[in-house]
């Protein structure tokens, strides 16, 4: 007589049948997802610049490839204060004032009307 539940009884001249456990003793790894790493290569330009003096300039920008022509600001440098010490030196000290007042005793920066980024320097 057979008890429910329990496998057939096996002439003792054979193994006991296998029957594969309900449940792994290991749990099965999960796949791990492929990452990919994607470098960017460094980007290197070479642009020219347009020779820049103390007016405007006209040349393409480098950073917004737009044709411009260049606004110029004007600096105070080491060449104002000199032209206005030798001025004080000679005596006259009223027109001190002056290389601060002229663009020709200044230095030119030049930017981007378009994107508004640096370009570059003219010193005097």
């Amino acid at each position: 007589m057979e008890k429910s539940g329990y496998p057939p009884e096996v002439p003792s001249s054979q193994p006991p049948p296998y029957y594969p456990a309900a449940y792994p003793t290991q749990p099965a790894a999960a796949p791990q997802p492929q990452v990919y790493v994607h470098q960017q290569q460094p980007m290197i330009q070479v642009v020219q610049m347009a020779n820049l003096s103390s007016e405007s300039t006209r040349m393409t920008c480098p950073h917004c490839r737009a044709e411009i022509s260049t606004k110029v600001t004007y600096q105070t440098s080491c060449m104002t204060h000199l032209a206005a010490a030798v001025l004080c030196l000679l005596g006259c000290w009223p027109c001190v004032c002056i290389p601060y007042c002229t663009d020709a005793c200044m230095d030119a920066e030049h930017e981007c009307p378009n994107c508004n980024k640096f370009l570059g320097h003219y010193r005097r």
